[in-house]
């Protein structure tokens, strides 16, 4: 007979109390039932220490009747080592701890004890303020005098309440990104995902959402890992519970050696649930996102208007052209410049071939770089510039003179991508990196930096990595960018990767804006930007206007555009984050131009409520490829609302978009383009609708709601 122990029991309530969510987050404990209660906003995360055995996690409404599990739950803790499964079961409770830090931050830490296993388990709960979000992750500790393998151990585990279940996640490939997708939960068939390309988002982003039709409660998680990682959902039968595990994975899916006396922490995953919509659940994590990942940096706010170089000079920039496109971009009202791939390289057609050797050429620069700076500041601009770091050309002598700087497999310099990868775990490598950005901030005066990452890496690397290679490279990467954030406050620090193949909470968190997607096509760039605003909070995506792609050529802009709104379109398609413009712009006519400036002028005015906003998608997401009908994305920042309108093939010339989370009471005066039409109350915009016109397929309007004060 099992021997009664204190265990874990855990148990997600969410409370609809009233419409008003307390602005707090707290860790109170109720010592007749040995209970802690982790509050988010209107979440509660109840953590249970029971004489009763293990007994099932669940997620619930507080206002549902709690039934008992319909069998053990084991998942605050699970884990494979040396071959043996554990779960809670297999822990005793030790220790705990709780406490509060900055900007409304609270926390429950747990220790646990594997009763016949050398494993100490230290689980860490937050809570966020009035998000509610909740944050998990665990430490785990080699108590013996002997190595142990770990084979699994996801950040978030859970046993959600029985019923039918929709699962929702999001595709991402290189110019795919962030493909919203839903399928039902099949019964007694487990449905994984598993990422092994080195990059969190080649393939699916690290989010998912589960709806149980059932109860109408919705779960969502994210994970803060931007390398490869893997979820599981399964429901052994119709209506059963459903398990879910969400976690890093480690080098080539196989264990993790964990040393004596070593540690290892675990990613953190976020994850919150509501009775609410897709986009009322994502609005937490974006909250989230925006008050306790993403850095401040207050050069970027107001939320800046960039030109980039990649679009009009690809591959080898020349200075004479460059100063062209400065006067341009100056012209239009752009207010940061960023100099993109081509300013290092001798050769014309290969800008990766001299990745490492970040100092600009002669060829491209006979009297020095600085000659473009000046000419950058003297034009009222700021200057940025574009490195990817953690990579090296084929051509560099770095990987001659420092082999041990870079990730190993099978003894050699990991090359892939037609690049080396350097390891940032290296101590030598890390500092070589933060000298060479910090040179290049000091000497060139930047004030924004772009820091590509084009290289799927994959998952085999030396087993002397001890299974987590790929893990503590990133840990250094993170402590190289968490170095350029102290020594240069004011810097903004752009994360790209092939797009946005890895973005995602771990990035997010070093970094202030973000690279949306490679592909900027107007008939693909509806899809994009839906996704993307629905993972992310918006005020992070970066998109650029690149010109006409009716033929595929995204740098060359023809005079005649489709249709009078298509420029228009162009523009405002592109303003649904961070806005830019990437374009032969010495190309464009005296029309266009004009066209640009006023759309400049308009992002600028609205540029303040998109950083800030909770996002609702009034549409569905448009197909990648062919986007029919329309597409309305609104943007609610305090008293401040914004409805972004476009049609697409096969569009109507009038749709009517019913507005989400106003005031029925309060009076709104709406603008259209700028121009007064009328003032309606919450109640009307949100009940009978705004009515919108556009005449042309692939034309924009943007509708201002400002609040009657």
């Amino acid at each position: 007979m099992r021997m009664l122990v204190h265990s874990i029991k855990v148990v997600f309530l969410l409370l609809f109390l009233s419409t008003v969510i307390n602005s707090f987050s707290q860790v109170s404990y109720n010592g007749q039932k040995k209970e802690w209660t982790v509050r988010s906003g209107k979440n509660r995360y109840i953590i249970t220490n029971t004489p009763e055995g293990i007994e099932q996690a669940y997620l619930t409404d507080a206002t549902a009747t709690v039934s008992p599990a319909a069998e053990p739950d084991y998942h605050l803790v699970v884990c494979t080592i040396n071959g043996q499964q554990l779960n809670a079961a297999d822990f005793t409770l030790t220790n705990n701890q709780t406490g509060n830090e900055k900007n409304g931050v609270a926390y429950l830490m747990l220790t646990l004890q594997a009763k016949k296993s050398p494993l100490q388990a230290i689980v860490t709960c937050k809570a966020y303020n009035n998000t509610g979000v909740f944050t998990r992750s665990i430490n785990i500790k080699n108590t013996s005098q002997q190595a142990i393998h770990i084979a699994n151990i996801p950040s978030f585990s859970a046993s959600l309440p029985g019923g039918n279940y929709d699962l929702q996640y999001l595709k991402t490939e290189w110019g795919h990104e962030r493909r919203f997708t839903t399928e039902a939960l099949q019964p007694d068939s487990l449905r994984s995902f598993i990422m092994n390309r080195g990059r969190s988002g080649e393939g699916y982003s690290s989010w998912f959402s589960l709806v149980n039709n059932t109860t109408s409660v919705r779960y969502m998680a994210e994970l803060a890992y931007s390398g490869n990682w893997q979820m599981q959902f399964l429901q052994k039968e119709a209506n059963a519970p459903v398990t879910v595990q969400m976690g890093m994975r480690f080098d080539k899916g196989e264990a993790l050696t964990l040393l004596p006396s070593a540690t290892f922490q675990t990613p953190e995953v976020a994850f919150t649930l509501d009775s609410g919509d897709l986009d009322e659940v994502a609005n937490y994590l974006h909250r989230y996102q925006r008050e306790f990942v993403i850095p401040a940096v207050q050069t970027n706010r107001p939320l800046l208007v960039e030109y980039n170089t990649w679009f009009a000079t690809p591959n080898k920039v020349y200075v004479k052209e460059v100063k062209r496109l400065v006067d341009s971009a100056a012209a239009l009202g752009c207010e940061a410049f960023v100099l993109d791939a081509g300013w290092y390289n001798e050769q014309e057609q290969d800008w990766s071939a001299e990745l490492g050797n970040w100092y600009p050429t002669k060829t491209s620069f006979p009297n020095g770089l600085e000659e473009l700076v000046n000419y950058v500041h003297q034009n009222n601009m700021l200057f940025g510039l574009w490195v990817e770091i953690e990579s090296v050309g084929r051509q560099s002598n770095l990987v001659k003179e420092h082999p041990g700087w870079f990730l190993q497999n099978e003894g050699k310099p990991v090359f892939t991508s037609n690049r080396y990868h350097l390891n940032f775990a290296n101590d030598s490598a890390r500092n070589w990196a933060l000298h060479t950005i910090s040179r290049l901030v000091n000497t060139y005066q930047l004030k924004w930096i772009k820091i590509d990452y084009n290289n799927s890496v994959g998952e085999s690397f030396d087993a002397q990595y001890n299974g987590i290679a790929l893990y503590e490279h990133l840990q250094g990467y993170f402590k190289l960018l968490d170095a350029v954030h102290h020594l240069f406050p004011s810097l903004i620090v752009e994360n790209c990767a092939s797009g946005g193949l890895r973005t995602d909470l771990g990035t997010m968190k070093h970094t202030n804006t973000a690279w949306l997607s490679d592909i900027t096509y107007p008939h693909n760039a509806p899809q994009l930007v839906w996704g993307a605003t629905l993972e992310l909070t918006p005020g992070i995506n970066n998109y650029w206007m690149t010109g006409d792609t009716v033929h595929q050529d995204v740098w060359f802009c023809k005079e005649e555009p489709l249709h009078p709104e298509w420029w228009n379109y162009m523009f405002r398609i592109a303003m649904t984050g961070q806005f830019g413009i990437s374009s032969r712009l010495e190309r464009w006519s005296k029309a266009l131009m004009d066209t640009a400036k006023q759309n400049i002028q308009l992002y600028k005015r609205i540029r303040t409520i998109i950083q800030g906003a909770d996002v609702y998608h009034l549409t569905p997401m448009p197909d990648h490829d062919k986007p029919v009908g329309s597409m309305a994305i609104q943007y609610q920042n305090n008293d401040k609302n914004l409805l972004m309108a476009y049609r697409l093939e096969n569009g109507k010339d009038e749709e009517n978009y019913k507005l989400r989370n106003l005031d029925a009471a309060q009076q709104y005066v709406v603008y259209i383009d700028g121009k007064k039409i009328k003032q309606l109350t919450g109640g009307e915009l949100m009940n009978v609708g705004i009515t919108v016109n556009l005449k042309y397929d692939f034309s924009a309007a943007v509708i201002e709601m400002d609040e009657v004060q």
